[in-house]
């Protein structure tokens, strides 16, 4: 088991793994229902949410999946998207730099605000499927750990 200087596992790039297959899996998610959204389901349905919004939930989706993968692999396996503050700042300005700078140097984009929220909500909605992944990862692993150091010392341990 990898312990940290303060006996934390916090550094250990061992408990990166569930992140990334977190958002690897997100990031394929996101791209796969972008591409049914523009295929299939835009074309053949009018619904304004389809042709409006859906895909830029999956933007603030893929995207939070893309920065912590780019975060592991700078800090080799040490940081990434922890806090629900840091995700909301970050798509926050995201957002703002697609909605008002963007139109302004492309014809064709227009600022609307609630694109602003929906990359928040897509982003918040990563955040939250990879902390809540992660965590249900460290708790399967505490409980395997405990299972094996029970094991050794109740005696049942084979020699």
């Amino acid at each position: 088991m990898c312990v940290g200087v303060d006996h934390s596992r916090r550094d250990c790039a061992g408990g990166a793994g569930p992140v990334v297959v977190l958002s690897v899996g997100l990031l394929l998610l996101g791209a796969a229902l972008y591409g049914l959204n523009q295929a299939v389901l835009k074309p053949r349905l009018g619904h304004p949410l389809l042709h409006g919004h859906l895909n830029d939930v999956l933007a603030g989706v893929v995207f939070i999946a893309y920065t912590n993968l780019l975060c592991l692999a700078v800090t080799r396996g040490r940081r990434w998207l922890r806090r629900a503050g840091a995700c909301l700042v970050l798509m926050l300005a995201v957002g703002l730099f697609w909605e008002v700078v963007t139109p302004l140097y492309r014809a064709d984009s227009v600022a609307d605000p609630r694109d602003l929220l929906a990359y928040v909500a897509g982003g918040m909605a990563a955040w939250a499927a990879v902390r809540l992944g992660a965590a249900r990862a460290a708790r399967r692993e505490a409980r395997r750990v405990r299972e094996i150091l029970e094991c050794g010392i109740g005696g049942g341990a084979i020699s």
